[in-house]
């Protein structure tokens, strides 16, 4: 009795449970569709966020294409003549990217495996202010505040043009502005000081018979047009002694214009040296580091030719102190021809 229980109890155990094979066969059903969904995710990925495939590039062109297109109705928009003649064509060319865009953008949330860190990133938010403001702007009627928004999707332009290929030359501009603010805030303040003083100058010289110069704020305006060289000529100088006030601003702003300039290039000139020193020391200790490896490798390579060649050299009786015979090993106790014990 007992050798039959024990068969069929291992009959039982060898029969393989029914809900095991449903859940291999829910797995791999469940597995087929989590690939055919990854399928079309990695499709579009690779036409969105991958711009070195065939498929990206032909993206970004169109895409760059759509932006330049959408700027040019914008701009074709605001001229009261063209909009009046073609204004219902622009609004279907404007309405047709704008759709296009929005297609793209939740597109690309659907494609993106953080959707949420996506949308909150700066390109996220430039893509979504792509079609958003053109939304309220036909919802909402003369809200041209709106337009503002919508030219921003001209920043999109460079993510599209692979910008980050630059990210080293825009670190070198930024390093340099950032090392020459101090020098750059005391010249805006000397400037400053001197276009206040200058102001007060021409309203005591001027400010009798020249209503131009009837106030202190209007005197400094004309300093400050004069001194950057933009010369609106609304307001000038009547007076001999005011003339000659202005010359002497006129050539000043020479001058203001190169100091700042000469700063900031002095400045990247000394990161671009820092950079190529960094860039020189950084091959030399490379080249140290080989060197030093070599030299590890050929001084190890050394003792280990030194230590073969010893314990060979050991492991050999010259040899036999009563015949001569040579070439003993070292397990051998006697002459392999004598066989006198070897010493």
């Amino acid at each position: 009795m007992e050798s039959s229980t024990l068969k069929e109890k291992k009959v039982i155990q060898t029969k393989p449970p029914l809900t095991k094979i449903k859940k291999k066969t829910s797995s791999r059903f469940s597995r087929g569709r989590r690939f055919a969904k990854s399928k079309w995710r990695m499709r579009l990925d690779r036409l969105f966020f991958k711009s070195n495939t065939i498929e990206g590039k032909v993206f970004d062109t169109a895409l760059l294409a759509l932006i330049v297109l959408s700027l040019i109705v914008v701009m074709m928009q605001s001229v009261s003549e063209i909009d009046q003649q073609y204004g219902t064509y622009l609004l279907a060319i404007e309405m047709s990217v704008t759709t296009l865009f929005a297609i793209e953008y939740l597109l690309r949330v659907a494609t993106s495996h953080r959707p949420m860190r996506y949308i909150l990133s700066f390109y996220g938010i430039i893509d979504l202010l792509a079609f958003v403001p053109a939304v309220f702007s036909w919802t909402f009627a003369g809200s041209n505040f709106f337009l503002l928004l919508r030219v921003t999707r001209i920043i999109s332009i460079f993510k599209v043009l692979d910008m980050n290929q630059y990210t080293g030359e825009a670190q070198i501009l930024s390093q340099a502005l950032r090392a020459s603010r101090h020098k750059i805030t005391v010249f805006v303040i000397f400037v400053a000081t001197n276009v206040v003083l200058l102001g007060f100058i021409m309203f005591l010289v001027e400010g009798r018979d020249n209503p131009g110069f009837s106030s202190i704020p209007k005197s400094i305006y004309w300093a400050i047009v004069t001194l950057t060289t933009v010369g609106y000529g609304d307001i000038a100088p009547q007076s001999a002694l005011g003339r000659a006030i202005a010359a002497v601003v006129m050539v000043l702003g020479y001058g203001v214009l190169a100091v700042p300039t000469g700063i900031v290039s002095a400045e990247i000139a000394t990161q671009v040296t820092h950079k190529s020193d960094e860039d020189e020391f950084g091959e030399e200790e490379r080249e140290l580091k080989e060197e030093l490896e070599n030299e590890k490798r050929k001084t190890h390579l050394a003792q280990t030719q030194k230590e073969n060649a010893k314990q060979a050299s050991e492991s050999i009786i010259e040899e036999c102190s009563h015949c001569g015979a040579e070439h003993h090993t070292e397990l051998a106790s006697f002459c392999y021809k004598c066989g006198n014990e070897l010493i």
